[in-house]
């Protein structure tokens, strides 16, 4: 249980950092390239110590380790990139966050179908967070934006809409977790 506790709130730190750097960016889209480069290594920095953390601990727990590890090191380079990049490096963030947010839509979408096979009610709304965050990967693998406040806008919403659902989908999957444990308790 103190795997689980932990792993909420792991998820949850950077889930609600996503969503406030997203918003920052949807109605600050003028900021530098310095700085968005900045917040977003921080961010980043914090979503490869969530997934490092969360993989010791499964490993600690016998659990089966899913993808962790290389999620957490594809954090961890990205923030490496974007913290020390060249002065190209701000061209280059969009597809960088286009590649995170099509690999993270992915990881959910796998999700949405383990919790369908688990016959858990919310999956459909599962699916369709990982759709957006599948397409708006594409999207910014592409970069057709015409102006970087374009480009720190679309990752805003991206950013915000991503850790909102995250928040989501942990609150609703705990809730239903809790649920089913108290209806068990309960049977016997």
């Amino acid at each position: 249980m103190d795997f689980i506790k932990a792993f909420r709130w792991n998820g949850a730190v950077f889930s609600a950092g996503s969503a406030g750097l997203g918003m920052l960016f949807l109605f600050q889209p003028a900021l530098g390239g310095q700085r968005v480069r900045y917040l977003l290594a921080v961010l980043l920095l914090l979503g490869f110590a969530s997934r490092f953390v969360s993989y010791v601990s499964s490993r600690r727990q016998g659990l089966p380790v899913r993808v962790d590890l290389a999620v957490g090191l594809l954090f961890g380079l990205s923030a490496v990139l974007t913290a020390f990049g060249t002065r190209q490096t701000p061209r280059l963030i969009p597809i960088l966050m286009g590649g995170i947010f099509s690999v993270n839509g992915a990881i959910k979408l796998q999700n949405s179908l383990q919790l369908k096979r688990m016959q858990y009610r919310g999956w459909g709304a599962v699916l369709f967070c990982a759709l957006l965050a599948v397409g708006l990967g594409v999207v910014l693998l592409f970069d057709p934006f015409s102006t970087w406040e374009v480009a720190v806008r679309v990752l805003g919403t991206g950013l915000f809409f991503n850790g909102l659902s995250d928040l989501t989908t942990m609150a609703s999957v705990s809730r239903q977790v809790r649920k089913d444990m108290l209806s068990g308790i309960r049977r016997v």
